[in-house]
């Protein structure tokens, strides 16, 4: 529980920070994503308390353990969608920020089909 409650404060003082930063539409990205973080958060939460209480088969646990996974890789994902947003912004790009901006939409959409892949 301490670490989920040390995550949670994490991730509200980072939407904090990134409030007021950005266009609205990389705001909303920013909130999204934060509440992404913490419903993985609980949910890892949740999981670490039934294991405590019930140890059950190897199995099932891994199991288990695979959606979790996909929702916390998701989660990264759109943290780094929120990263590209803040830096690139809405300020006009000239063509190597473009380029850059691109690949790094490009790797980010890759990374989501990589843990869409592995959700299923």
């Amino acid at each position: 529980m301490q670490a989920y409650n040390d995550e949670v404060v994490a991730i509200e003082r980072e939407a904090k920070a990134k409030q007021n930063v950005g266009s609205a539409a990389a705001k909303q990205r920013a909130a999204r994503s934060g509440e992404t973080r913490l419903e993985a958060a609980a949910r890892q939460a949740k999981k670490c308390q039934e294991d405590a209480k019930a140890p059950g088969d190897a199995a099932k646990a891994a199991g288990a353990a695979t959606p979790v996974a996909a929702e916390d890789c998701k989660a990264r994902v759109n943290a780094r969608a929120s990263d590209i947003e803040r830096r690139f912004g809405s300020s006009t790009l000239d063509a190597a920020q473009q380029a850059a901006r691109r690949e790094a939409e490009v790797r980010l959409q890759a990374d989501l089909n990589e843990c869409n892949r592995r959700a299923k």
